[in-house]
């Protein structure tokens, strides 16, 4: 059906003159009206399957594009449409017709029939409650450009994102309100492996909620229930960076919690991250190591942009206590790089003990296991933290052990 359906891009990268047997490219079109009936059929294949292909409504949405271009598809197209939408919202459908109208537009409007008819197909195809407006904004990995609006405009690609992630923030507010359909998409969002604006989604519900803390139960409940190989946490980290923002003395007892529930506790550091990681965050994060509550492989969710704000002494702790752990030493030394980085991107000098903190984890790195550290990170703790003569027993002692490691 997809090949069927297929209506630009006809090439091939290599020869097709191999092999015993002749070959060509296969049958081509004479005239138009074959074009016409080719795809017309196609279109009508697609909604003849519907039953039977759960995919053919998606395989359709992806050819609009192409075969708008060909006017004798128009009438099938508005057709299907019409069709599919007696069967409830065409989200796809309504996706694909707001990004064709984006990316072709200077060509669509040399034919202001074409143009007119298509943005009358949008508006048709305009998910209208709460529940499918949600869906196509939040959960739709693959579009950027579909989410302003009003008249169509030319914006480049962030812009596009910045709106369709205040969008998916605004729907989340809404959400809050309409508890029936908050709770039915808040758990489609927690078990969707692709679910882009889910941290904005997150971010709203806090915006709106009437009572935070409720909201958050409600939440964290909807989680533990899902399925634990495909539920995304994204919505949890949004919702409590908003929570944080509006008030500020939430989130602490709500994070000791976290890092006493069995079923969240492993990801404490990613959910911390999204609130802050001051003193107390690190004292709750040196907590979770002592009560192995929380694996190594999970904190490297503080190893970004933010870790710049961790207090240094208390950061130097936390990065002692994590090379404990069974590989924590090569977690801690990603960390302390992404540190130094931030600091070398802002002219800060690192502070003294981070340096030796470093050395501290160089000399205890195996690097015969060493598997979850880019070398640019390790090279980059090494230039910073062995390249005076302090560093110089601690320089000896890394090559011996990378020697070490090659002769296993």
């Amino acid at each position: 059906l997809s090949s069927q359906l297929k209506g630009s891009h006809f090439s091939l990268t290599s020869s097709i003159d191999f092999g015993a047997r002749p070959r060509d490219w296969g049958w081509w079109p004479k005239t138009g009206r074959d074009v016409a009936e080719w795809y017309q059929e196609g279109i009508s294949l697609s909604l003849d399957l519907l039953d039977r292909l759960p995919e053919a409504r998606s395989i359709l949405a992806g050819s609009i594009r192409s075969l708008w271009r060909i006017p004798s598809c128009r009438d099938a197209l508005e057709a299907a449409a019409s069709k599919l939408l007696k069967g409830g919202p065409w989200i796809q459908g309504w996706l694909a017709v707001r990004s064709t109208l984006n990316y072709d537009r200077k060509e669509l409007e040399k034919n202001q029939d074409a143009y007119d008819r298509l943005r009358r197909l949008a508006e048709q195809l305009r998910p209208s409650d709460l529940l499918h407006r949600a869906r196509a904004v939040i959960l739709s990995h693959n579009q950027i450009y579909d989410f302003s609006d009003g008249e169509p405009d030319e914006v480049d690609a962030i812009t596009s994102r910045i709106r369709a992630e205040e969008l998916a923030q605004e729907i989340g507010r809404a959400l809050a309100i309409d508890t029936s359909v908050c709770q039915q998409f808040v758990r489609e969002v927690l078990e969707s492996k692709e679910a882009p604006r889910a941290y904005e989604c997150g971010r709203g519900l806090a915006e709106g909620s009437t009572d935070l803390a409720d909201m958050w139960n409600e939440i964290t409940a909807t989680y533990k229930a899902s399925n634990p190989e495909i539920r995304n946490l994204s919505l949890l980290g949004g919702f409590l960076f908003q929570a944080h923002q509006r008030d500020p003395a939430f989130c602490a007892p709500v994070l000791d919690a976290v890092a006493a529930d069995p079923q969240l506790s492993s990801y404490l550091p990613l959910l911390q991250i999204r609130v802050a990681i001051d003193d107390n965050a690190i004292r709750r994060l040196r907590d979770a190591i002592h009560r192995q509550a929380t694996p190594a492989s999970a904190f490297y969710a503080i190893s970004n942009g933010l870790i710049k704000a961790a207090p240094t002494k208390s950061l130097d702790a936390l990065l002692k206590d994590l090379s404990t752990m069974p590989g924590g030493v090569e977690v801690a030394i990603d960390i302390l790089h992404m540190r130094f980085y931030c600091e070398s991107r802002s002219d800060i000098e690192s502070a003294p003990h981070l340096i030796a903190a470093g050395r501290f984890l160089l000399k205890r790195a195996n690097f015969a296991q060493i598997h979850g550290i880019r070398d640019y990170d390790l090279a980059g703790v090494i230039e910073k933290c062995l390249g005076d003569s302090k560093g110089q027993s601690t320089a000896i002692k890394v090559c011996r052990s990378m020697r070490g490691a090659l002769d296993k």
